[in-house]
């Protein structure tokens, strides 16, 4: 779980944009593919085991249901989140309300986060990642997002391993399991 291992991370989640077998149709119109092979990756190197009950469950809550829910490692019961993940398909309509447009995202997430004790909100589709700091006293969500937004979603003429750095210390700084104890 250190920022070079998120770096690797992030180097492999941009290698799917390299792909021209033809998986893209999967990930564009798929959430579960999308979350399986963009987005697992970057949180298990920021150290957290989505297969461990402990420390993130999916598809959680009732009646909607967030897509990640992650536990600090002193209190992980159900009703105590310290990070709550929104993720979509990286499809070009969820791409766009993702980069520009996330209003009804985030009110989708705001549902998950209003009342809870995340300190941390997500919207993400594995390559474009919008951090919310719901650690202070700001009640709109918008007013509470991390920025730069992160996007790795941009050709390798326009995305520098300078940017791919900066980008692993902010995931790190605000997602690292370290920082939830485990």
């Amino acid at each position: 779980m250190t920022i070079k291992a998120v770096e690797e991370a992030i180097h492999y989640v941009r290698g799917w944009m390299e792909d021209d077998d033809g998986f893209w149709t999967y990930l564009d119109s798929n959430e579960m593919s999308t979350r399986y092979v963009l987005i697992d990756p970057i949180l298990h190197a920021l150290g957290w085991d989505t297969g461990d009950l402990y420390q993130c469950v999916v598809e959680h809550g009732k009646p909607s249901r967030a897509d990640y829910v992650l536990f600090d490692a002193n209190d992980n019961r159900d009703d105590n989140p310290v990070v709550i993940i929104e993720s979509k398909n990286t499809g070009y309509r969820a791409l766009n309300r993702l980069k520009s447009n996330p209003q009804d995202l985030e009110l989708q997430l705001a549902k998950y986060t209003d009342g809870s004790t995340a300190k941390v909100g997500v919207l993400t589709n594995g390559l474009i990642w919008r951090l919310y700091d719901l650690d202070n006293s700001r009640r709109n969500l918008a007013n509470q997002i991390v920025e730069p937004v992160i996007n790795v979603y941009q050709d390798n003429a326009k995305i520098s391993n300078r940017y791919i750095h900066v980008a692993a210390q902010t995931l790190h700084k605000y997602l690292g399991a370290h920082r939830f104890g485990w």
